[in-house]
């Protein structure tokens, strides 16, 4: 099965991905553009996936699969990992992921069940897959077996869209199976350790930043202010504002204030009684105000919101090149 689709709202991107359960949280301000491109060949996934706005992702995935990739654009993070251009990122059987991208992203990720990736690692490099997906999670790759990665899995993703009638076939999906773990065995065996900073502050950022947003969305009748979430997480304001900005690049009063806002543009999504009932069940008293950072953060009205309904629509634009 493969599919390329395009949609204007985070949101709506997040169920664009089979086989994963997302969360997509907008940073940047301004109307959401994002493309996807998804072919599952069943023991093996690829996924293309660009944005046009900064967005911090918690992804979980729904089987029990390796997970490799790489950014076409530096900025960002994974797994609290500070991400560039030409690097790979991993992710081993059974973990979440972490992902912020940066305000333009552009990212190719090939998922691999385990005990395919399992084999072939055996009998290409003789060797067990979970060695190969030890220590960091962001790795130096040889810019040559980048070049062929890329190449690869962009090759069988264009030949699946110009001729999709090959997915019907056995034996064309377990050859493109192949080509997939053999392109992605080729970058783990060329993939190094970054040298390791002293301490790892980002990770325990992270931690921070998820304990913080648990805790907004666990008091939507009577959201927290900063000082609350202060006392709640037993730190400083300035350790908190360090903190986000560390691993957001957002304060923490303009996170809660997004969470709130994801919060209500998923209830008219849904179809909420009214803005005014949606707004008001997350804290938002005055409308007015409500309203301009609604479209601040989104690019629209959010009563332009609750007339529409977005839609993953299909679009072809990944081009053979």
């Amino acid at each position: 099965m493969i599919s390329s689709t395009e949609a204007e709202d985070p949101i709506v991107q997040a169920s664009s991905l089979s086989k994963w359960s997302q969360e997509y949280t907008q940073l940047s301000n301004g109307k959401f553009l994002g493309r996807t491109v998804d072919l599952s060949l069943g023991p093996a996934q690829l996924l293309r996936e660009t944005m046009n706005q900064a967005v911090d992702q918690k992804c979980q995935p729904l089987t029990d699969c390796y997970s490799l990739g790489m950014a076409a654009h530096a900025g960002g993070t994974w797994q609290s990992r500070p991400l560039e251009s030409e690097t790979l990122f991993l992710l081993p059987c059974g973990e979440a992921a972490r992902l912020r991208t940066p305000a333009q992203s552009d990212i190719l990720v090939a998922f691999i069940d385990r005990a395919e990736l399992q084999r072939g690692a055996r009998q290409i490099l003789g060797m067990d897959a979970d060695a190969l997906f030890e220590g960091q999670r962001v790795k130096k790759v040889d810019a040559a077996a980048a070049g062929r990665f890329r190449a690869a899995l962009h090759q069988i993703m264009v030949s699946a869209l110009d001729s999709p009638e090959a997915l019907n076939y056995e034996a064309a999906t377990r050859r493109m199976t192949e080509a997939i773990v053999e392109a992605c065995l080729d970058m783990l065996s060329s993939a190094s350790d970054i040298p390791r900073v002293e301490r790892d502050a980002l990770r325990v950022h992270r931690a921070i930043v998820e304990r913080a947003r648990d805790y907004i969305l666990a008091n939507r009748d009577n959201p927290p202010t900063v000082t609350e979430l202060c006392t709640y997480l037993n730190m400083s304001r300035r350790g908190v504002h360090y903190a986000f900005m560390q691993v957001l690049d957002v304060n923490p009063v303009t996170f809660i204030r997004h969470v709130r806002l994801h919060a209500v543009r998923r209830a008219l999504l849904q179809g909420a009684e009214s803005v005014s009932a949606a707004a008001h069940h997350w804290g938002f008293w005055h409308l007015g105000m409500f309203s301009c950072y609604y479209k601040e953060l989104f690019g629209e009205l959010p009563s332009e919101t609750a007339r529409k309904s977005p839609q993953l629509r299909d679009v072809r634009w990944l081009a053979d090149a």
